[in-house]
């Protein structure tokens, strides 16, 4: 089975992580808020969405906390838009 991980688990996160899930893949979320982290690993959203409860549960996506200072760890890899960001960003300093 193909894994995927979701870093931020908010209102554009967690629903893009249970539909990767829904799909198929093993998913597992990433988020810097320990009150977010322990609601879904309890199966419970910190989402108002209807039936989003029930989802999350059907597919038990784990969450992990990460301190906001160790995210940038878990994104080594800078899509093609961040380099050229980076690059035009240098320029300018």
């Amino acid at each position: 089975m193909k894994r995927v991980c979701v870093l931020g688990l908010g209102h554009i996160g967690l629903p893009t992580a249970i539909l990767v899930a829904q799909s198929g893949y093993q998913v597992v979320g990433v988020d810097t808020d320990e009150n977010i982290v322990r609601m879904l690993n309890n199966g419970i959203s910190h989402l108002q969405e209807a039936g989003i409860d029930i989802l999350l549960r059907m597919f038990a996506i784990p969450a992990v906390f990460v301190q906001k200072k160790n995210l940038r760890k878990l994104m080594p890899i800078l899509s093609p838009c961040q380099r050229r960001l980076t690059k035009t960003q240098s320029k300018q300093i």
